[in-house]
């Protein structure tokens, strides 16, 4: 179903050529039919989704029809339920977890939603390698994320390699957010692109010249160079080199803010944080419950 137009048509005729075909097979043929006919509508069906899909009904999401959990071959109203109940507002980092919290969820079942590509092997079961490629939980995630959106997911492997390589040649950043974004980032795009830092996105370069403060190791100079140019280095602390803007902070919100924490709230977050203010000084009135009220009533008999 989730697999395009292609994939439908091919399923259509290997059961329609089957002399053999089962009660189960011809029923599955009338879903193919339905799913083709969508497809020729230009309607896009969206994979599977442990976190998103409903048990038994289907659903729209970014203007593509999201499948039920029932639509899994072989998944019943009964493990769908389970599984949509369990998955709710939660984050599984392995099978083992998603198995507590999704009981009626057999190993056949869990093979099925693998299968269906909505639970992903790569993030969820445990791989050594992640010593060796040095990539957290929330990086790979990210990553995968990236490489499904390019269809390159063939790619996987040769970008995992790549991220201690990129590391490296940035001076052996920590990999925590924002630099293991950045690292991750770069190291998609040397592989996607087919050549190393043929692309380099203003946060690869930010963390080159020094912006992120000094990094524990050695940055790579034929790397620096090939991002950078000639542009200027950053050697000092990079906060030394913005200039003070408290005072005039302090002027610009004088009779607004009542406090520094006003001042420095408007200052990181000036939208949000004066919208705040005004309605934390400007509280409405709260209404009485009690309060009498006037009752319209509009004659329809007329």
């Amino acid at each position: 179903m989730t697999g395009g137009m292609d994939t439908v048509v091919a399923n259509i005729k290997a059961i329609e050529a089957n002399e053999d075909a089962t009660a189960k097979d011809e029923d599955l043929l009338t879903t193919l039919e339905v799913v083709y006919e969508f497809y020729l509508r230009g309607f896009e069906f969206a994979p599977i989704s442990v976190y998103e899909s409903h048990a038994t009904k289907f659903l729209i999401k970014d203007g593509k029809i999201l499948p039920p959990f029932v639509a899994v071959s072989g998944l019943g109203e009964s493990a769908a339920w389970d599984i949509m109940n369990g998955s709710r507002g939660k984050t599984f980092l392995s099978i083992e977890e998603f198995s507590a919290a999704c009981p009626k969820a057999s190993k056949t079942h869990i093979q099925m939603l693998k299968d269906a590509g909505a639970l992903d092997p790569k993030v969820l079961n445990v791989d050594t390698n992640t010593l060796l490629y040095q990539v957290p939980g929330g990086m790979l995630s990210n990553l995968i994320g990236q490489l499904k959106q390019a269809n390159a997911m063939d790619k996987y492997y040769d970008v995992l390699a790549e991220v201690p390589r990129v590391r490296k040649d940035c001076g052996l950043p920590p990999l925590v957010t924002p630099t293991s974004q950045i690292v991750g980032t770069q190291a998609v795009m040397n592989i996607l692109g087919g050549e190393r830092y043929k692309m380099v996105p203003k946060e690869s370069k930010g963390l080159l010249r020094g912006e992120y403060g000094q990094v524990a190791g050695v940055v790579n100079e034929e790397v620096r160079k090939k991002a950078l140019g000639d542009a200027e280095i950053i050697t000092c602390r990079p906060a030394d080199l913005i200039a003070p803007e408290m005072d005039k902070y302090r002027e610009e919100t004088k009779g607004f803010a009542k406090s520094e924490e006003d001042v420095l709230s408007i200052a990181m977050f000036p939208q949000v944080a004066t919208k705040f203010i005004t309605e934390r000084d400007n509280p409405k009135p709260k209404e009485d419950p009690n309060a009498p009220r006037e009752l319209f009533i509009e004659d329809l008999g007329n």
